[in-house]
């Protein structure tokens, strides 16, 4: 069975050392692990509202986080 973007995330942040002990990591992993949409938009919300984001803007960082542009 193939990797699902799900899948693909977990391993992303199991794998990277800066996130292992990193509480609000393990809720990112909990939530992704539990394919819990709800709670991920509950999440990205809040982190951008925390840190006084739009939520187009907080798309174009994630995008060029990932190496993707819009054009």
């Amino acid at each position: 069975m193939g990797k699902d973007i799900y899948d693909v995330a977990e391993n992303m942040i199991r794998n990277n050392p800066n996130f292992k002990n990193n509480p609000k990591a393990q809720q990112i992993l909990q939530i992704i692990h539990n394919r819990d949409d709800k709670a991920g938009v509950e999440l990205a919300n809040q982190f951008l509202q925390d840190n006084g984001m739009t939520r187009e803007a907080g798309i174009q960082q994630a995008m060029r986080l990932f190496g993707f542009n819009n054009n």
